[in-house]
């Protein structure tokens, strides 16, 4: 007798020899990775599928609205585990003008992997060293709001060269989190 995971992991693979330039199927594959993670908590797995999604919708979503949702949609799924999508996520109903991330996503984006690494476990500690400017801080604020959206109840502490930068730092963290 097939599983329910079973029947998913088939129409998964039905999918992914499918169009995927086509709506109907793209959704599909989505709609078919978080089942597939509902049902075996497999994230990685999920991820992998979501990462395609993502990728195929964002080069279709400026022709149709409907790729830009489903583009977003993957940003909300991933948004708990990867640091870059919770960033782009946060940032989707900014206007452009006052967008942080986005802008300065080629030049932070190594910053960005070193702090999910961080987040993940493979690094013990990171340094950051850049430029005045270039948006450490305000990183670092994005991060401490998805640390601490992920884990509620864990301690958590950002400092600052003076009291007043560090009551700044947590101003910012409740803003992002309210």
């Amino acid at each position: 007798m097939s599983t329910a995971l079973d029947e998913i992991k088939k129409n998964i693979s039905r999918l992914k020899k499918t169009n995927l330039n086509d709506y109907n199927n793209l959704a599909n594959l989505f709609e078919a990775a978080r089942t597939r993670f509902e049902l075996s908590n497999e994230i990685d797995k999920s991820l992998k599928l979501t990462t395609l999604v993502k990728g195929i919708a964002a080069r279709w979503a400026p022709a149709d609205i409907r790729f830009f949702e489903l583009y977003n949609k993957c940003l909300l799924f991933e948004a708990p585990y990867i640091f870059d999508s919770y960033l782009l996520y946060m940032e989707k109903n900014r206007s452009v003008e006052k967008r942080f991330y986005l802008p300065r996503r080629k030049t932070l984006y190594t910053v960005v992997q070193d702090l999910q690494a961080l987040e993940d476990g493979k690094l013990d500690f990171l340094g950051v060293s850049l430029p005045p400017r270039v948006g450490k801080s305000t990183l670092c604020i994005f991060f401490m709001s998805w640390v601490m959206g992920k884990r509620p109840d864990s301690h958590n502490a950002m400092a600052g060269h003076s009291g007043i930068l560090a009551d700044g730092f947590y101003n910012e963290i409740l803003n992002l989190i309210t």
